[in-house]
């Protein structure tokens, strides 16, 4: 009888670490979207409660955040002003055409289940973080039309399930990674209005 009350109080204790653990977690997620400074004018959003309401946010059925999607909303700003590790079931995340600035964050590697991003029609600098290559589920890239430098990663070839790799009109150089040919489910490549020379690798052909 007594090992029964003990494992019930364990269980129940348990429970309520998680539950607690789960709630501290979507409240972080809240704080970081209200301290980037991009959903202060919104309505209600003393109640972080109803951050899923908020515009361009998206939750599971847990309440935690699965997209955001901001594209043409003007933000402004750098895109390090939303601390990226809070959010660790993101899926998709578009802030394009918002006139970010800065560097591209090596935070987005902790983005594990995120297979869309869209950080196009901005003005952001600095070269592509290595932490690019933690995006094992990502399928859609999209970094055109900024002023990335640098040449294309080769661990790019490691994140296999893209489809989507769209890095045109930026100041990328150097030469086209003969791995890209491991990407087989490559759709669309726009490497275009760069700085980019040498031979287009054979291994496209694959």
């Amino acid at each position: 009888m007594v090992f029964i009350a003990w494992a019930t109080c364990f269980f129940f204790y348990a429970a309520h670490f998680v539950a607690a653990s789960q709630s501290s977690a979507l409240q972080l997620e809240a704080s970081a979207l209200l301290a980037s400074g991009w959903w202060r004018s919104t309505n209600n959003t003393n109640n972080t409660s109803s951050r899923c309401k908020w515009p361009g946010i998206a939750c599971n059925a847990a309440g935690s955040v699965t997209e955001i999607a901001v594209g043409a909303f003007y933000l402004g700003g750098e895109m390090s002003k939303l601390n990226l590790s809070y959010f660790p079931n993101l899926v998709r995340l578009d802030l394009s055409r918002n006139g970010l600035q800065g560097s591209i964050p090596v935070e987005i590697g902790t983005l594990s289940k995120l297979n869309y991003l869209d950080l196009s029609h901005n003005t952001m600098t600095g070269e592509l973080p290595l932490s690019l290559t933690n995006l094992t589920q990502l399928v859609m890239f999209n970094v055109s039309s900024n002023q990335i430098i640098g040449s294309i990663p080769t661990s790019l070839s490691l994140l296999i399930h893209l489809t989507h790799v769209i890095l045109y009109d930026n100041q990328i150089n150097g030469s086209i990674p003969s791995t890209l040919g491991s990407l087989t489910n490559l759709e669309v490549l726009y490497l275009f209005s760069n700085q980019i020379n040498g031979p287009i690798p054979s291994t496209l052909g694959s």
